[in-house]
């Protein structure tokens, strides 16, 4: 989203508001843009200068999620795949830790794939800004790559939010390196 004055940066923090609140209310299919506008307090044309449609909140609000974890793939040192792998784990338990209640309502209106998408767009990103990784795969081996892990992340990430968190940022990460042939010749 491009650069905005302060009373667009204020309306866009209503329309993202409006819409989280009906989300507890209601199922995402039927929230329409007309609700989230009379909730926010805006106009249509308001919500439309922002977002092109209600998904687009929603995105919006992903990606403030994972901006944590899209800045620990940023700054991935090469060469140090073990140290680089837990970090970005580590990054990813702790940033739904944090938004374990949006995840749940994610969950509960049928979203995960949305956020899914979102933390894939991530990892290609992260693919085509390290040159290195384009001699190691090609694009169709990384996108399967990423496919994969991130189907087997969300899966760990939906056990532990089930779980009730018991175990720390620190053992759920440990849980799941030890499954990774991170490190290996």
């Amino acid at each position: 989203m491009k650069s905005l004055n302060r009373t667009s940066r204020r309306s866009v923090e209503l329309i993202e508001s409006a819409m989280l609140n009906l989300l507890q209310e209601s199922s995402f299919n039927k929230i329409r843009v007309a609700q989230i506008c009379q909730r926010a307090g805006v106009s249509r044309p308001t919500f439309y200068a922002h977002f092109a449609d209600k998904t687009d909140v929603l995105a919006r609000h992903i990606a403030m999620q994972l901006e944590p974890v899209a800045l620990a793939l940023q700054q991935v040192p090469v060469g140090r795949s073990e140290l680089a792998a837990r970090e970005v784990i580590r990054v990813f338990f702790a940033t739904w830790q944090r938004w374990h209640d949006d995840f749940e309502m994610y969950q509960h209106n049928h979203l995960i794939d949305l956020v899914k998408a979102y933390y894939l767009q991530i990892q290609f990103e992260f693919y085509e800004h390290k040159p290195e990784l384009n001699t190691q795969f090609t694009r169709s081996q990384a996108e399967t790559m990423f496919a994969y892990f991130t189907g087997g992340l969300f899966s760990v990430l939906e056990w532990w939010i089930e779980q009730g968190q018991d175990l720390s940022v620190e053992q759920i990460t440990d849980r799941v390196l030890s499954l990774l042939p991170v490190g290996e010749s």
